[in-house]
């Protein structure tokens, strides 16, 4: 069975890069958050890392930065306001949609909703 083994978070904010995992998600007015996920089969200790952008802010800025990121084909969801039971619902709910078991056949659908960090490279589609 596939499982997500961690969750790694990096935000950047006008005050500078915050680092935290899901259980310590801060309150944040406007900023980028680059999600970074340890995915693998649940009994095998080899995984592969996977990222998607959250961008929050209501203010024209955070848009375009959002627009910016999709018009590039990075994967991204944008927020107005901070919600962390809507990020954490969101990482649950894209990784359901791309679980279909085992790492083999989720790796196509992975591939659709995150960047593919592969050999030290992030891959896209």
């Amino acid at each position: 069975m596939l499982e997500i083994k961690s969750i790694d978070m990096t935000c950047s904010t006008e005050r500078g890069q915050l680092y935290f995992n899901a259980a310590d998600l801060p309150e944040l007015d406007k900023g980028i958050i680059t999600v970074t996920l340890d995915i693998g089969d649940e009994h095998e200790e080899a995984s592969s890392l996977f990222s998607f952008y959250i961008v929050i802010g209501e203010d024209q800025e955070a848009k375009q930065m959002y627009e910016s990121y999709v018009s590039d084909n990075y994967p991204a969801v944008y927020f107005c306001n901070f919600s962390k039971s809507s990020i954490t619902d969101t990482i649950s709910e894209r990784f359901k949609d791309a679980n279909k078991g085992n790492f083999e056949d989720s790796l196509p659908f992975l591939r659709k909703l995150f960047l593919w960090e592969f050999e030290g490279e992030k891959i896209l589609d």
